[in-house]
């Protein structure tokens, strides 16, 4: 028997050629895809697989994408989108357009603290053994097996946070210190000071003038590496001596 997609490829094929101006051919067409389940038609099933996880939405999602590929490719699959429910749709047609006919649907709802998730099978034309896989994949978004690497994974990013905020905090803990122990000079008129600047040149300047928290600085010349862009007439700024440092 003709799968879904095929029946829809090949009736668009005969209707480009006029052959489906014939009624009688037109009426067998509809009855043949009357057989391939509409997304609405779909939905309304009673889910062959659901469940309920404490797993963030978010990452349950991801889940719910990677499985659903490692069955059917990614040509097949599309998501929508409606009152915060994604859902995802794996059609008979590689374009993703779903007038071929549905595979599966699988809907992620969030709830107050906890999601749902349910698969929903449609036409089982030309399928082969996609449904089980199908159905063990998603089974797997709501197993132990997947909390636990989840609960792994979050371990372990939370350590590389903790340890790049550990880097972080020692890094402004020493520059705190070297702007302390700096300022006096950086407050001194005639002390040579730098600063990186947001295009990633270094100015460099003389301290002219010390007024209350700021100091004047005549920036003379800006380099990157062994580049140098070499001013043509100095450049007067204000600034706080703490945004730069001695050089």
């Amino acid at each position: 028997m003709y799968g879904c997609a095929s029946l829809a490829l090949f009736i668009t094929f005969m209707n480009k050629f006029s052959i489906l101006r014939t009624f009688g051919f037109s009426v067998a067409a509809a009855v043949i895809l009357s057989s391939c389940a509409s997304y609405s038609e779909v939905q309304m099933k009673a889910p062959t697989v659901e469940f309920e996880s404490m797993v963030p939405t978010a990452y349950l999602a991801r889940c719910v994408d990677r499985q659903l590929r490692t069955v059917w490719s990614a040509s097949r699959i599309r998501t929508h989108n409606s009152g915060g429910e994604t859902v995802y749709i794996v059609s008979h047609n590689k374009s993703g357009f779903v007038g071929g006919g549905i595979i599966v649907t699988v809907a992620i709802t969030p709830k107050l603290t906890f999601s749902h998730v349910a698969l929903r099978e449609g036409s089982h034309i030309e399928i082969g053994s996609g449904y089980e896989k199908t159905r063990a994949a998603i089974r797997f978004c709501g197993s132990d097996e997947f909390s636990k690497a989840l609960m792994a994974q979050f371990s372990e990013e939370r350590q590389i946070a903790e340890a790049e905020n550990a880097r972080l905090a020692e890094q402004n803990r020493l520059r705190a210190n070297r702007n302390a122990k700096e300022l006096p000079l950086k407050r001194t008129v005639g002390t040579r000071i730098c600063r990186i600047q947001e295009n990633g040149w270094e100015a460099i300047g003389f301290v002219e003038r010390v007024v209350d928290q700021k100091i004047q600085i005549r920036v003379f010349d800006l380099r990157r590496g062994s580049h140098q862009a070499g001013l043509q007439k100095d450049k007067i700024l204000w600034d706080y001596p703490e945004n730069w440092y001695l050089c």
